[in-house]
């Protein structure tokens, strides 16, 4: 196959614009994406890589080879603003070796990449003695802002015989670099190599502050043959040399679905959020607000120093910011080493997500009898799915705006509640979930002419935000909370009698507004005598 930007493939201009923020150069064309790509590596003096592009549709890239724009060096390093604007690039194809691999190779210079999905994209980095950083979004970052990524089933075969670098994002953070709103699904590396740094995220943080703000990752690494022997693999990041207070790492909202290595070595070291640090780090650089890792596990041979937070023999101090929430989830984990890495403790919730769940009901325990919030993700819009006993989001796109996942717990004595599932009615307790900061408390499935009320208070009951509330009534949400439904008054029941010996409580009373609609009864009275009503 050729390559997209090659000499009669590539077009010859853009769709329209003019390279400005207020007129962006258009691509609508794989080969006008080939001609972007041509123009910014042809030299290093091109004003192209200072220029604004917006895509104005989908791209299946399946027909030629991609040559990543800017990946020979930092020279050709892309500096401008780039704005998928919510469209799919799907089919690429690199395959060969390049210094920095990726969509992008290198960029920097305060460099935008945003709003972007990014599906079955295949990278094949060929034998070479040279070290090369590969990202599925850019290899070498400097100084570069990435958000609103979605990725979708990439994979990366590697052969090199040098180090290398791989991040789902970026290869490697060499500047600053702030990292947001990413969905990476089933990311898949599969290696032959003897040494490898590998991370969610990015491969390595070299000497810069790297922020991480609101991400979704899976990620397998498969070591085959005589590979993995000095393996640095994190859910977040590979190897961590940040070891100056000025160079520090944030990571706030990240949810590690899975992170497995499959024929990992005992020369291999791995963490849930840090794979390798390159010496001790006295200084508290390393920030955390709201870590979830579902799954951190291995398969063969372990390491003394595997982590379910860092891996490796050095350490480093991690600072929790207030009222964060650290889980981890000892039932799909294999690294139950939760201090390595640390010189301090961390509040660290690892208690089993799932005992004492029952799936009907949706309520989780740990083994004292107590409440585990077994959740703690970032929610784009109200797309969710439960995974295994964990909600997750599952979107095909992550805009800008996220929103966290809260529970409601209904607390239901009378069993008045089953949202259309049969099977929960008899379930006393029924979690509702929500990314909403506002709730409509809702109406009964049996029995809502009896008037009944609900009071939403704190997970402990120890505060009440709202008492003897009737359906319908909107609530605020900004945490989790407990609704309880009132007790039902049963002298208030209907029955008749079905046969001579049959009693039947009525369930709902309906009436017609007009010839085709029923609507419910909410509450009903009657007239005890002339001067009564009940």
């Amino acid at each position: 196959m050729a390559y997209w930007s090659d000499s009669g493939v590539r077009a010859t201009s853009f769709a329209g614009g003019s390279g400005t923020s207020s007129s962006p150069y258009l691509i609508s064309t794989p080969a006008q994406l080939g001609y972007l790509c041509y123009l910014i590596n042809s030299s290093t003096s091109s004003s192209y890589k200072s220029k604004y592009y917006k895509l104005t549709a989908d791209l299946n890239m399946n027909a030629n080879y991609w040559i990543p724009i800017g990946y020979a060096s930092t020279s050709y390093a892309f500096t401008g603003n780039f704005d998928g604007d919510g469209h799919t690039i799907s089919y690429i194809t690199i395959n060969g070796t390049y210094s920095g691999c990726g969509l992008f190779g290198y960029a920097g210079s305060s460099a935008t990449i945003k709003n972007l999905k990014m599906t079955k994209l295949v990278i094949t980095n060929s034998k070479s003695s040279t070290a090369t950083y590969v990202g599925c979004i850019l290899g070498y970052s400097s100084n570069t802002t990435i958000s609103n990524v979605y990725l979708d089933n990439p994979c990366i075969f590697d052969y090199n015989t040098s180090t290398h670098y791989v991040g789902g994002i970026v290869g490697r953070v060499y500047l600053s670099t702030t990292i947001s709103d990413i969905w990476i699904d089933n990311m898949q590396m599969q290696s032959a190599i003897t040494s490898a740094r590998v991370g969610g995220i990015t491969g390595w943080t070299d000497s810069a502050p790297l922020t991480v703000n609101r991400a979704n990752i899976e990620l397998e690494v498969n070591m085959v043959s005589s590979g993995g022997a000095d393996y640095f693999v994190g859910g977040v990041v590979g190897y961590n040399s940040n070891t100056s207070s000025n160079y520090t790492i944030k990571l706030t909202d990240i949810n590690i679905v899975s992170l497995n290595v499959k024929h990992k070595t005992s020369t291999s070291f791995m963490g849930g959020i840090i794979g390798r640090l390159s010496a001790n780090i006295s200084a508290s650089n390393i920030t955390i607000a709201n870590i979830c890792i579902n799954q951190c596990s291995y398969t063969d041979e372990s390491n003394t120093h595997d982590g379910a937070l860092v891996g490796g023999s050095y350490t480093c101090s991690i600072t929790a910011t207030t009222n964060t929430m650290l889980m981890y989830n000892t039932d799909n984990s294999n690294i139950t080493n939760y201090s390595n890495g640390l010189t301090k403790d961390i509040l660290t919730n690892h208690k089993s997500f799932s005992s004492g769940y029952n799936e009907s009901s949706g309520m989780w325990l740990d083994e004292n009898g107590n409440i585990v919030k077994t959740y703690m993700i970032v929610a784009y819009e109200d797309n969710w799915v439960l995974f295994n006993t964990t909600p997750f989001v599952k979107v095909p796109y992550a805009p800008s705006s996220a929103k966290k996942v809260y529970c409601l717990q209904l607390v239901d004595w009378n069993t008045l509640y089953n949202f259309g599932k049969p099977d929960i009615i008899d379930s006393v307790l029924k979690n509702i979930y929500t990314t909403s900061n506002t709730f409509k408390l809702p109406a009964p499935d049996v029995y809502s002419y009896l008037g009944i009320t609900l009071t939403v208070t704190s997970t402990d009951e120890k505060t009440t935000y709202v008492s003897n509330a009737v359906p319908g009534t909107i609530v605020s949400i900004n945490g989790d909370r407990k609704i309880k439904v009132g007790d039902l008054d049963k002298t208030k029941l209907i029955s008749y009698k079905k046969d001579s010996s049959t009693i039947v409580e009525v369930e709902d009373i309906y009436y017609k507004t007009n010839s085709s609609t029923l609507k419910t009864v909410n509450d009903y009275k009657y007239k005890k005598d002339s001067s009564t009503i009940v």
